[in-house]
């Protein structure tokens, strides 16, 4: 979310695995600015501590 304007970058899925997860994570690379910093709080769930997810 950008508390500035109020936008948010949000995806559905019908599944919360980790390649779902990847893509959002991807997702949220594209769409911001690159000289802005990004802060995601996740959870312990398993699939934010997958492998793939973490490379």
């Amino acid at each position: 979310m950008n508390v500035t304007d109020g936008t948010v970058i949000a995806s559905t899925y019908r599944r919360h695995r980790a390649v779902q997860f990847k893509k959002f994570l991807t997702k949220i690379d594209q769409n911001v600015p690159k000289h802005l910093g990004i802060h995601v709080v996740c959870d312990n769930y398993g699939t934010h501590k997958h492998p793939t997810v973490k490379t």
